[in-house]
């Protein structure tokens, strides 16, 4: 029962936001993000990605060290 208080307590942008925001720090690519959440680029940079910069900057220096 907690949890559909919970459900009905969250926005589903926030929800949306959370779930854009999961890929991201899960390595999918942003274009595919964009694609798969019918959003373009710049509005998920804008809007929708909470990563923080400092995660963002392990994520880059993680992709290269793979290469």
């Amino acid at each position: 029962m907690a949890v559909l208080k919970y459900l009905l307590s969250v926005s589903p942008h926030a929800v949306r936001r959370g779930l854009m925001t999961h890929h991201l720090t899960q390595d999918v690519p942003e274009q595919v993000v964009s694609d798969r959440m019918n959003v373009s680029q710049r509005v998920l940079e804008e809007h929708y990605d909470r990563r923080s910069e400092e995660v963002k900057i392990e994520q880059r220096c993680g992709s290269f060290e793979n290469v």
